[in-house]
């Protein structure tokens, strides 16, 4: 019986997710309350509506309006009940001097700091109703007037922190201790008059793995009462946002405000305290929106309500399919040895239905990829039917290098193909040559938060072609179809992948997707020894024009299908069917002004890969 209950649960997938109170999606944000109760409003923008360059800005704070230069932001900002602060960070050229300034700003004057100290690159940080800055940095507190600077010991070494004050004037502080996960809590008018013993702490839910940017938000309703809304991700079927409500006299309490498998609810948290309720709402990553929470104070000091059967971080993960791949290769290479001199390359390539065999396994914080792609030749591309074309992926994540969701990941590919190379020589003959060409890159990635992926990537290439040599000097030039000719790279790549986000945050999903990738960096290029000689008869002189700029980029569209069971202890499937257009390009001066005596090497190629594909996966 229990095995046909867990069977139909399978498959109805439940959405086995809870909230504390119904959803709403009009609730006002702690700005929008701060502007009903009169608080002065603040406002950074460009000077001049319609400017499209070098635009100087505009801060306008209450109904006092102040003008900065076009490299200027805001650093921080808060509100109050009677009045607002700000601080503007404004950088202009003076002569050869690069000049910075910052303003602290009210509605009545501005006053200029020619330093924030360790709070300009804090991410936890707030000005009291004074205007004095206070911020969390190199693991203490740090509270900044001007040019007085005091700082106070924390208890812990955070990980995470937030500093914020209602419009009383009463400023608190939270963070997450980096060995026991613990949050601990206190005002700042507490901790000056108590020291230490102000802090007040209670354990959550986070471990080293989850996430820790932009994940925490806190707010006292007074010194006594303060409240922390916080995003805790357990594990792709534990995650969302909890609260914390810590009353002198009282314990700590904390309770879940909406926790689901299938969506990814709590990021970007915000918090405000009207009365006897909380008003807390976040953005939900899996809707694309965000909505909120009224809570009651009463409701916070209630039982805790969920409870999850994933309390810990998942240790194995394990997922393998079959897919199809179908791949066109377009090729545009040349060589210009002279105005109207020009040779070119044409590829006979059949268009590749590809078997594809892949796996992904993780044990605790590594992470291994394989995918193995492979499809028999025909004769339209190769006189040897008996050659494949094959294609190996693969990747390791290393995830216990960075604190959080960041990753050190280990990318590479290798393809092997087969076709007909056709050419025109020097004398006008047309030549049909088989090739083989050969692609292998390594990449070293961090992957962050969201999928978004950057790093440096390795790529030899190894593809025939037609070949050119000029000499202005010597008064030669010529071409030729090199074998043995090979492209080497290095490049700095960003993109996203798709399916590492799904894969941590969505337990079940169906939706489209856009995964882009991008590079920039620079190509060698390498001849074989007697190319040159093969061109224009002589091997005498050395060669120039061996780099060029190397562009490259890759675009995924397409529609993903995701299910797993809570029931079945995480057993689903996935399927993706998308289209990738993948391209290469090599940038080339093939007319320097001067070329010394050497031989400039002329060469020009794109190369764009593009088709559909579908995957199917099973994961448990």
């Amino acid at each position: 019986m229990k095995r046909l209950v867990s069977l139909l649960l399978f498959i109805s997938f439940p959405s086995l997710s809870y909230e504390i109170a119904s959803a709403d999606s009009q609730q006002k944000t702690s700005d929008e309350f701060a502007s009903k109760e009169g608080a002065p409003a603040i406002y950074f923008t460009k000077a001049i509506a319609n400017c499209e360059s070098n635009c100087r800005n505009v801060l306008i704070i209450g109904n006092t309006k102040y003008t900065y230069s076009p490299d200027s932001s805001v650093v921080v900002q808060s509100r109050y009940r009677n009045q607002s602060w700000a601080i503007v960070r404004e950088a202009y050229q003076s002569g050869d001097d690069f000049n910075v300034n910052f303003w602290l700003v009210n509605s009545q004057e501005q006053t200029r700091w020619s330093s924030l100290g360790a709070c300009l690159h804090a991410p936890a940080k707030a000005l009291d109703p004074t205007g004095r800055l206070v911020c969390i940095a190199d693991n203490q507190l740090n509270i900044i007037n001007g040019d007085k600077q005091r700082t106070m010991e924390i208890p812990v070494v955070p990980i995470i922190a937030s500093i914020n004050n209602n419009l009383n004037g009463d400023l608190a502080i939270a963070l997450v201790d980096i060995d026991t996960m613990a949050l601990k809590v206190t005002s700042l008018n507490g901790l000056v008059e108590k020291g230490q013993e102000a802090w007040q702490s209670v354990q959550t839910e986070l471990h080293l793995k989850s996430d820790f940017e932009d994940t925490l938000i806190v707010f006292p309703k007074d010194e006594d009462t303060i409240a922390v809304a916080s995003y805790e991700y357990v594990n792709v079927f534990n995650k969302g946002l909890a609260t914390y409500l810590f009353s002198a006299g009282q314990e700590p309490t904390r309770r879940v405000v909406a926790n689901s498998f299938k969506r990814n609810y709590g990021t970007n948290p915000d918090l405000y305290l009207d009365d006897n309720s909380l008003m807390v709402s976040a953005f939900d990553s899996t809707q694309g929106a965000r909505y909120g929470y009224q809570v009651t104070v009463d409701q916070l000091y209630e039982p805790e309500k969920f409870q999850s059967i994933f309390t810990s971080p998942t240790r194995i993960d394990v997922m393998a399919g079959y897919g199809l791949m179908n791949t066109s290769w377009y090729v545009d290479q040349e060589t210009g040895v002279g105005e109207g001199n020009r040779g070119s390359s044409n590829y006979k390539v059949d268009s590749s239905l590809l078997q594809s065999t892949y796996f992904q396994g993780r044990i605790d914080s590594t992470q291994l990829t394989f995918n193995y792609l492979t499809s028999a030749g025909t004769e339209t591309s190769t006189r040897d039917t008996d050659k494949m074309t094959e294609y190996l992926s693969g990747a390791i994540d290393f995830e216990s290098i960075f604190d959080g969701p960041d990753a050190l990941r280990l990318r590479f590919e290798r393809f092997q193909t087969y076709g007909i190379a056709s050419h025109t020589t020097m004398l006008g003959q047309s030549v049909e040559t088989d090739f083989e060409a050969r692609f292998s890159s390594t990449d070293l990635l961090v992957l962050s938060e969201q999928g978004y992926y950057f790093g440096l990537g390795y790529r030899n290439y190894r593809i025939p072609g037609v070949v050119g040599f000029t000499s202005a000097e010597a008064g030669k030039s010529g071409w030729t179809f090199d074998n043995d000719f090979e492209i080497d790279s290095i490049r700095i790549l960003a993109g996203k992948d798709e399916f590492s986000f799904g894969s941590r945050y969505e337990a079940s999903y169906s939706r489209f997707y856009i995964a882009p990738q991008v590079g920039v960096g620079i190509n060698k290029m390498s001849t074989s020894n007697n190319a040159l000689l093969r061109s224009v008869g002589s091997s005498q002189g050395g060669l120039s024009g061996e780099y060029a700029i190397a562009l490259s980029g890759q675009l995924d569209l397409g529609y993903a299908y995701q299910r797993r069971s809570v029931a079945a202890y995480g057993l689903g499937y996935a399927l993706q069917v998308g289209y990738r257009a993948r391209a290469d390009y090599s940038i080339q001066d093939w007319y320097p002004e001067s070329d010394s005596g050497r031989w400039q090497l002329n060469y020009s190629r794109a190369d764009i890969w593009h088709g559909p594909y579908i995957q199917f996966n099973v994961m448990f």
